[in-house]
Parts: C-alpha cells; structure tokens; sequence
C-alpha cells in the first residue's frame, strides 16, 4: 500500500513538472530557465552520490541559521554573509536531490516549504533586531515576503498549478543578502528589499485573481 501510494505520488509530481508553470502577469505563459536548472542539476549530484536525502539536505539549510543567528549578535558581517550562503545553497539544491535521487514525498515538499518561510523568517528578522535597519521596515519586509510565498503555496495547491517568475525572487533576495551585507549596507539593502518583496506581492496577487476568473 504504501509502495503504491508512493508511485502514484511519483505520477503525480511528474505530470506537474510536465504542466506549464505560470509566470507572472500571464496564467498560461510558460518561463524556463534552462542554466539554472542545469546549474541544480549539476550541484546536486554529489549529494546524490553519496546518498544524502534532500529532507537531510533542507535540515543542514536550518542549521545555518544558527551560525547566522551567531554572527549576527558579534557583528562578523563577513561571518553571517558565509552562513547565509551556505542556507541559500541548501534551498537551491534540495529539490533538485529529490527529483534525482527519485525520492520526493509530500512530508518532504512540506518540510522544504516550512522551511523557506523559517529561513526568509529568521534571517530577515535578524537585520532590524541587531542593526540599524527601522523596525517598521524590517516588519514591511518581512510581512510582505512571508505573505508572497504563502499566495504561491496556495495557488499551487488551489489551481494545481506552479509558479514560475521571469527571474527567481528568491534568488535575487539572496543575491541582495549575499552582496550587501558585508558592506553593512542595511537600509539599502532593506529598500531594495522592499520593492522586490511588494513587486512580488502584487504579481502573486494579480496571478491569483486572473486564475480564479478565468
């Protein structure tokens, strides 16, 4: 029985990846990347390799932020900017060990979910409690974030259908983590984080009313 649930689960994860994913401002538009997911591919291999499960992989991404947590309270930017990293490569490439490794689940699609919004929770909450990032903004930030990733699980789970964005706003939030924080460029960085995060808001927004009208 639980073979069988299994690969119907398998079936059902493969005709998904098969169905077109939704970019934003266009419900039937089709954006693929190919370098990236050929970069996944690539980085996931090892780990496939040596047998380490993608939920292990998730896991060590949630470790990371302890060492974030860490650096942040003695003010070791370059420190917190490694940890980040190493979180952010854990989140890039657990999927990509599922798919090959054959070993997606739905506790382990929960998992990884659950901890996006733990990691984008943390580490984004984290800036305006130890440096001098204004709380409101912090919470604007954070919100709005927290509140965009919950729309796409949603409409995923509603319409059965995935979201694609023309360019990964999950990236590009790492990207801005990654490249500002050793500079101690906190308001700016919050700024620009502020318009990715409503520019990503009112796309998922739009995309959710255009599926549910059609």
């Amino acid at each position: 029985m639980i073979e069988t649930k299994r690969s119907l689960y398998r079936q059902l994860n493969a005709a998904r990846r098969d169905a077109k994913p939704l970019a934003f401002g266009s419900p039937r538009a089709t954006v693929t990347i190919p370098p990236i997911s050929s970069l996944k591919r690539r980085l996931a291999r090892p780990f496939v390799a040596f047998g380490i499960s993608p939920n292990a992989v998730t896991g060590l991404g949630l470790v990371f932020l302890i060492g974030i947590a860490y650096a942040f309270s003695i003010q070791h930017f370059l420190l917190a900017t490694g940890f980040i990293a190493l979180n952010g490569f854990c989140d890039l490439i657990d999927g990509a060990v599922a798919r090959q490794s054959n070993a997606e689940t739905p506790l382990g699609k929960l998992f990884d979910r659950t901890a996006d919004k733990i990691s984008d929770a943390v580490i984004l909450s984290l800036y305006p409690l130890f440096m001098q990032v204004p709380f409101p903004l912090g919470v604007y930030v954070v919100t709005t974030t927290l509140i965009s990733t919950n729309i796409s699980s949603n409409i995923e789970a509603v319409f059965h259908q995935p979201i694609s964005d023309a360019l990964s706003l999950r990236a590009a939030r790492y990207a801005l983590l990654i490249a500002l924080t050793p500079f101690q460029q906190f308001f700016l960085l919050f700024i620009l984080l502020s318009l990715l995060t409503t520019y990503s808001l009112i796309q998922r927004l739009l995309t959710a009313w255009r599926l549910s009208i059609r």
